[in-house]
């Protein structure tokens, strides 16, 4: 009974700190696995989704200020040059596919994201066709600036998924949106101006549009990121 009682008092002693270092732990670890999971997420979606967009959406720029020029007779725009681009914009696409399409994305990624690449995918497949429209001179000056927009738009929207808790990196990432946005709207006033100066000619419609996107980026420097 002596030796039961000892036995006894020593589980009464040892069990307990035992049983609060194994939940200790295992909160550790699950933390610790969390934090991985999530800085994981954030790495996967900054190199395997963000970045090809970023580059999808510089090469769409460069074509488009380079397609409005052609169409505004621009002699300074050679043909190889031309061909130099879009060829660009095929590369940066090819990576872009190639980068969203991996595994790691799905895990790495919301459904709405998932569904947004695969628009943006999908849509691109009629590059070709404004390329031709563009060539044939089957298409202006602003249908062609609004139908690359429209492919540039829905590159953007990629970036509305922020796949992290952290509340400082939902702003820098936020911050990064807004700036994304903002150098897009630079770069529309870039290419309808290099539109207008290789025709010699500014439409009204675009003088409107210009000022549109002055006052739309007046706003964005003035406007401070939610903290």
């Amino acid at each position: 009974m002596r030796v039961r009682s000892v036995k006894s008092r020593i589980f009464v002693l040892l069990v307990p700190p035992l049983v609060a270092l194994v939940a200790l732990w295992a909160f550790a670890a699950a933390t610790t696995l969390s934090d991985n999971l999530r800085q994981s997420r954030a790495r996967t979606f900054t190199e395997r989704v963000a970045r090809p967009t970023d580059d999808v959406v510089a090469a769409l720029q460069n074509e488009r200020r380079m397609s409005l020029s052609n169409l505004g007779d621009d002699a300074t725009i050679g043909r190889a040059g031309f061909d130099a681009q879009r060829t660009e914009t095929d590369r940066a696409l090819a990576a872009f596919r190639k980068a969203t399409g991996s595994g790691a994305v799905r895990g790495a990624t919301g459904g709405a994201t998932r569904r947004r690449i695969a628009e943006l995918s999908e849509a691109l497949n009629r590059l070709r066709a404004l390329r031709e429209a563009v060539d044939r001179r089957t298409v202006d000056r602003a249908q062609a600036m609004d139908r690359y927009t429209a492919f540039i738009d829905l590159a953007a929207d990629i970036y509305d998924d922020v796949p992290s808790d952290d509340r400082r990196a939902v702003r820098d990432t936020r911050l990064l949106i807004a700036l994304s946005r903002a150098r897009e709207t630079l770069a529309q006033e870039d290419a309808l101006v290099t539109g207008a100066l290789a025709a010699n000619r500014l439409t009204p419609a675009e003088h409107l549009r210009l000022v549109q996107l002055a006052g739309r980026g007046a706003s964005c420097t003035t406007t401070r990121p939610a903290r």
